[in-house]
């Protein structure tokens, strides 16, 4: 059976702002609260520009994961009372330890623990069933679940059967064992990718909105001077060269910028 922790964190670097509000979060719950959370809890906070754009899930929450939420949620509403918070659990990372003779600790991330956690009450779960209880579609849940049960094989379809409909049961795997102290679980097949491309979609975004400003307020400006300029505003990432000369030429396609006839490398801003 399962232990179990949670952290969450950005797919990008945190701000020394949230790792603050962190600090001060997890002394007031030391020093002031009488009640001792039954995990280890960790949230970072970005703001909604700094995380790429993801849709909701509302998977049902552990109760002591959620003692932790409701915490960290009152907290917060003292310390920003106009800020609101939205939880993005699909961000998240579990640790568990596996108990079955020797430990194992499982990283994963939020559905794929989640999925994990539901065996700590039942033998085995019917495939809509799990996926009722995480809050997703049968075609996210089939990657969540296959990811668990290829490579690691944490989780083995009951009576061996190939097919997958509302009714396959699944189970954990009596017999697995890894001679890793740490497993880590592959996100599931799609989910990376999706993430990644949402992560350089918001980026482009990011990288076009800069430029466009920077070259407003300059109005001219040569090449090396904007990729300067792009590093100061661009604090949360670092942009690639290929990237922003993407954006530049399609800033010049929609009329925003123009190149110098006499100096490619000087760039104008023509637009209203």
């Amino acid at each position: 059976f399962f232990f179990f922790l949670m952290i969450r964190r950005p797919p990008r670097s945190t701000r020394k702002e949230s790792s603050a509000a962190s600090d001060v979060y997890k002394r007031q719950v030391s020093t002031q609260s009488t009640w001792v959370p039954l995990v280890y809890f960790n949230v970072d906070v970005l703001t909604s520009a700094n995380w790429p754009h993801f849709h909701p899930v509302t998977p049902q929450i552990p109760y002591e994961v959620k003692q932790c939420i409701v915490a960290y949620e009152e907290f917060w509403t003292h310390k920003h009372l106009h800020k609101k918070l939205t939880w993005n659990y699909l961000a998240g990372i579990f640790h568990l330890t596996y108990h079955k003779g020797k430990s194992n600790d499982i990283v994963c991330n939020t559905l794929q623990g989640l999925a994990l956690l539901l065996f700590n009450t039942a033998p085995s779960l019917t495939f809509k069933g799990v996926c009722e209880h995480l809050g997703i579609g049968l075609e996210e849940g089939r990657r969540v679940l296959q990811s668990l049960i290829s490579p690691q094989a944490l989780v083995e379809k009951a009576g061996g059967s190939e097919e997958w409909s509302e009714t396959t049961e699944f189970r954990l795997n009596e017999g697995f064992s890894s001679a890793q102290r740490k497993v880590q679980i592959p996100l599931p097949e799609e989910a990376e990718s999706t993430q990644k491309k949402k992560v350089e979609t918001n980026r482009g975004i990011a990288i076009e909105a800069a430029i466009i400003k920077i070259m407003k307020a300059r109005r001219t400006m040569v090449y090396g001077d904007l990729i300067v300029a792009l590093s100061k505003v661009l604090c949360n990432f670092v942009p690639e060269a290929q990237m922003i000369k993407e954006k530049i030429d399609e800033l010049i396609t929609k009329e925003y910028l123009a190149r110098d006839s006499n100096d490619p490398k000087l760039y104008i801003y023509v637009a209203n």
